[in-house]
């Protein structure tokens, strides 16, 4: 693989010298096609691309996953490969794409190397729920491209002879020592760090390298394992028992969970579009639901709304009838007083003490009018009980002593002298 990359290593210009010097020659004995180099170069690039670019059919955006997978490869195509960072930006467009409303992983692959493979379907794993992703096989899903086509939601076999799993890690050592050595080649590795040279093609591997390497492979093997119970919702014990390095058909792999069914491209497709038509219907229904519950909310919000206003409106009204009610007790209260002062004023000639007027305001509405008329018929007749007394009014306002009843002691000895009072 790395020679065949290697040939195309080379500037522009250079292949350009080389193309045209075969098609002098091939000219030159006749034998030249009716079509230029560069038009077969540009066709053949064509024809790539239509294998291996994403392409959208009814909402559905295929996603080609063909040949080995290597992380990064602008030459990969051309050698019938894929590569992770193709595969992801195909993802990235089509979750962008407002028009994709589901992602169809179209996968016949071997596997490859496991460098970004990780990532890719951690990424596929977490688009899950935003748009329907499902994976289809084409012949197999092995190795790598099972770690990636696992990350689906479903995953559906092309034909009962398809094949998944290969769950398991590979790393292989070449050891050329004892060749070169045959050779009379002498290979002399020059390092810093104890195991900078491990797993080196030119030495022999020791027993520990091999451990360290082991304990890698390990590592990834681990991790690819609980990806997959993660993936397809398995426990890791359940994944274990498929994870050996095998690759499972139809059927069986269905049986041991490692995919969905068996499927035609188109019937996947189909199932794609009857699935958004539901997911339309259903989003419409919810969307109802919502708009209804949202409404019911709003109107209970209203109701409770309403409800408290009315209830601080009545709180407002029921101060506002007591402030009323204070204002009107406390007018009443005055205007009590206010009589009773004059009564007072009018009966003796003086200002009614604390205790008098508090005593009248005490008094029900019938006791108080008794009260003033009494007031009031002492002070007609005050006058004329004090000169009957032959008292001065002004003794008889005046003098009375400091421990005389509210009605005047002078007024009551003049009743007595009177006659009207016995003494």
């Amino acid at each position: 693989m790395a020679v065949k990359r290697g040939i195309l290593l080379v500037k522009k210009d250079q292949l350009d010298a080389v193309i045209t010097a075969i098609e002098t020659r091939q000219q030159r004995a006749g034998t030249a096609p009716k079509a230029g180099i560069w038009e077969m170069y540009d066709k053949a690039v064509a024809d790539l691309e239509a294998k291996t670019s994403m392409r959208v059919e009814d909402g559905v955006a295929i996603i080609p996953i063909m040949g080995p997978i290597s992380y990064d490869d602008p030459f990969a195509a051309f050698f019938g490969e894929t590569t992770v960072a193709a595969i992801s930006a195909n993802i990235d467009k089509a979750m962008a794409d407002p028009s994709v409303h589901s992602l169809l992983l179209n996968v016949n692959s071997p596997g490859g190397y496991v460098t970004g493979v990780e990532a890719l379907s951690n990424k596929i794993h977490a688009a899950r729920g935003s748009k329907r992703i499902y994976a289809h096989t084409v012949g197999m899903a092995a190795s790598a491209a099972y770690w990636i086509a696992s990350a689906a939601d479903q995953v559906f076999l092309g034909s009962g002879t398809d094949e998944v799993g290969s769950i398991g890690v590979y790393l292989v050592h070449f050891d050329y020592s004892a060749l070169l050595s045959e050779a009379g080649v002498k290979v002399t590795e020059v390092t810093a760090g104890e195991f900078k040279g491990l797993g080196s093609p030119y030495t022999e591997l020791t027993e520990q390298d091999q451990k360290l390497l082991q304990a890698d492979v390990d590592y990834i093997y681990t991790r690819f394992v609980e990806a997959v119970a993660r993936n397809r919702g398995m426990s890791t014990k359940d994944v274990l028992k498929s994870a050996n390095g095998l690759t499972f058909f139809g059927e069986d792999a269905i049986a041991k969970s490692l995919a969905d069914g068996i499927s035609t491209q188109q019937e996947v497709l189909a199932m794609t579009k009857e699935q958004e038509e539901k997911a339309k219907l259903e989003a419409e229904e919810q969307e109802k639901k919502d708009k209804a519950a949202a409404e019911a909310a709003a109107k209970e919000e209203a109701r409770v709304a309403a409800l408290q206003k009315a209830e601080k409106e009545a709180a407002d009204a029921k101060a506002q009838l007591q402030v009323y009610k204070d204002k009107e007790v406390a007018g009443e209260k005055e205007k009590m007083e206010a009589e009773a002062k004059v009564a007072y004023k009018g009966a003796f000639g003086r200002e009614a003490t604390s205790e008098e007027v508090a005593f009248y305001c005490a008094q029900n509405s019938d006791a108080r009018k008794l009260h003033i008329a009494n007031l009031k018929e002492v002070a007609a007749n005050r006058d004329a009980l004090a000169k009957k007394a032959g008292l001065f009014t002004e003794t008889a306002t005046d003098g009375q002593a400091p421990n005389d009843g509210p009605d005047g002691g002078l007024l009551v000895k003049a009743a007595q002298e009177l006659g009207h009072i016995k003494k």
